[in-house]
């Protein structure tokens, strides 16, 4: 054998520890601590893979924030002190953020207080058949006359949810890059919960004796999804599903707010032509 055979030879058995190697974190979702290999990494991954497509997909989409005009802390004194152990609400000379200090000023989360972007992602509980967000957002549909519509505001104009409407909501666009997970029914759903529980997150079926409804809404991996996605994301009401039941519109729940650009505050617009006398 000649001596660059030889060396061409000895080089193989590199490349291929090189390509296994790279096999091998593929397989583990970003996890690269040693691990014996689980069906549930192989299937996580797809998933991230698709709700980068959803990223890239949505990436420049507008979203409309429309809050329910509802007072969360009664005097401003009570507000400044719900935020003593929130850093991201104080600047380094120990001042409020502006989007702060509307909010305790004016009290009330809706009209003229504009929506809170929280630092780092929202920290989910499991359980329970919806997320807990840092801001839940509607696609935004601009009307002829400047105003904004979206399907959670005329959601709120419906006969039980008009004291849910607010004729002021914030815009925003979605940043590039964002892994956004759809869940539009309950396969969706039982995909995630399947994929957290074959990863030994939880040992959901023999506790709820095999009944998956029941094991999903005491146990749903919230706070698993919200570590490996930026956001949730819902296109529409699902009839007749169990699951996903009150997911009513079209809707993204945000972890990590970081993906969204603050444009500012829109007027909204009452697309019925029902008064508020009528309710």
């Amino acid at each position: 054998m000649k001596a660059n055979e030889f060396t061409n030879e000895a080089e193989k058995p590199a490349a291929k520890k090189t390509a296994a190697k790279k096999v091998s974190k593929k397989l583990k979702a970003g996890d690269f601590t040693p691990h014996d290999y689980n069906p549930g990494w192989q299937e996580l991954n797809f998933l991230k893979e698709v709700a980068k497509d959803n990223g890239d997909r949505m990436a420049g989409e507008l979203q409309l924030f429309v809050p329910r005009v509802a007072a969360t802390v009664n005097t401003k004194s009570e507000r400044i002190k719900s935020l003593f152990d929130r850093p991201s609400a104080w600047d380094d000379e120990g001042n409020l953020n502006p989007e702060f200090q509307d909010w305790v000023d004016q009290g009330a989360i809706g009209e003229s207080a504009r929506p809170i972007l929280h630092a780092g992602k929202a920290v989910s509980p499991p359980g329970r058949n919806k997320p807990v967000a840092n801001l839940w957002t509607s696609t935004a549909q601009k009307r002829g006359d400047g105003s904004y519509t979206s399907d959670w505001s005329r959601y709120t104009e419906s006969l039980s949810k008009l004291k849910w409407f607010s004729d002021v909501g914030y815009l925003f666009r979605i940043k590039p890059g964002a892994l956004i997970l759809e869940l539009d029914n309950d396969r969706d759903a039982e995909r995630v919960f399947r994929t957290f529980n074959d990863l030994g997150k939880f040992d959901a079926y023999e506790k709820y004796s095999f009944d998956t409804e029941m094991a999903m809404r005491a146990q749903f991996p919230w706070d698993e999804v919200a570590k490996h996605f930026d956001a949730v994301t819902h296109s529409g009401p699902r009839y007749g599903d169990t699951f996903m039941y009150g997911w009513d519109v079209e809707s993204t729940a945000w972890f990590d707010t970081r993906f969204l650009e603050y444009l500012g505050p829109v007027k909204v617009a009452k697309t019925s032509s029902t008064t508020d006398d009528e309710y």
